[in-house]
């Protein structure tokens, strides 16, 4: 009985696992969430430890020499916040480097030509500053019940907002801003020397930020997943096709799905192929045999999937205008 039940078990498993709709994934160059054009040298300017006075972050106007007139105060910085903005400058310009899309120009550079009106070495630049920090530290008292002793625990609570906007340096017109709001708390520690800083505190966070901000300014390579319709037909090619798929032969299985939709005009069959044209970036027809099974089914994932194609076409043509077109003033 045993034996019997475990196969039971076995065949089940195999059934379930089998059932399971296919997922493909592919990696893709996605464009900069920002409006860069194609700007070609980046610099980034020291971020400041504390909002200028000077400076009305989202006033394009007075942005120019309010940015100028805050760079002046960055010495005076608290050091626990200077780390912090120092650390993001770095890794910034860590992945500007390894993505090799932007030659990273030093900041001082651009600092000295605009303060004389001069034309910046770079197109472009990232001001920003670090504010609303607050670093508390928490004291906690917990009694041992068997020797009544009192012990003390200490935690550090952490946050603070990062505010940076990117400007083309050509007409000093902010591309485009985003604010961050980054907070944590430290493990417990019976000494306060013993207490994480704030920096150890939200330094991955500080990673996570940097990763958004070349998203935000560059064009990017990220991966993408596709999921394909489970098949409920007996069709053999459909089982061969799903079978490329998992296997990572997209050409194949995309062939095999179009061949048996256009012998049969199985939905599942035309879903897939449209699928797997939009993940080889065959976006017009995909598009077009997607609009196709809208036309004849209104069927609502195929809505879903007409809308992501159109919208994946739209990101490569945005991409193509960062990577080709002229850096316009």
């Amino acid at each position: 009985m045993k034996k019997n039940s475990l196969f039971s078990i076995m065949i089940a498993t195999v059934i379930l696992f089998s059932s399971c709709a296919t997922t493909v994934s592919v990696k893709k160059i996605q464009p900069a969430n920002f409006d860069i054009k194609d700007a070609k040298s980046i610099a980034i300017l020291p971020f400041e430890t504390s909002e200028p006075s000077s400076l009305n972050f989202y006033d394009n106007i007075n942005l120019f020499l309010g940015i100028l007139d805050a760079i002046v105060s960055y010495d005076s910085a608290i050091n626990e916040q200077k780390y912090i903005v120092s650390y993001l400058e770095d890794k910034i310009a860590d992945g500007v480097i390894e993505s090799n899309h932007f030659q990273l120009i030093d900041g001082r550079a651009v600092k000295s030509a605009l303060s004389k009106g001069l034309p910046s070495p770079a197109d472009i630049y990232i001001v920003g500053y670090i504010h609303n920090f607050e670093s508390d530290i928490d004291k906690d008292y917990e009694k041992d019940e068997e020797d009544g002793e009192v012990e003390v625990s200490y935690q550090r609570e952490v946050s603070y907002n990062i505010s940076y906007q990117v400007i083309n340096a050509k007409n000093h017109t902010v591309l485009g801003n985003d604010q961050e709001y980054i907070s944590g708390y430290s493990s417990s520690a019976s000494q306060l020397y013993n207490l994480e800083s704030a920096f150890d505190i939200t330094q991955y966070k500080l990673d996570s930020l940097a990763r958004r901000i070349i998203y935000n300014i560059q064009p990017h390579t990220v991966s993408m997943s596709y999921t394909l319709l489970k098949d409920k037909s007996d069709i053999l090619e459909m089982e061969l096709a799903n079978e490329y798929a998992k296997n990572g032969n997209l050409q194949g299985a995309k062939e095999t799905f179009l061949e048996v939709y256009e012998e049969t005009g199985l939905f599942e069959a035309g879903y897939n192929a449209a699928i797997l044209m939009q993940a080889l970036e065959e976006y017009y027809d995909a598009e077009r045999l997607m609009q196709e099974l809208v036309d004849r089914t209104y069927d609502k994932q195929a809505v879903k999937a007409l809308s992501s194609i159109k919208k994946e076409m739209k990101a490569k043509a945005k991409v193509s205008e960062q990577l080709d077109s002229d850096f316009i003033n």
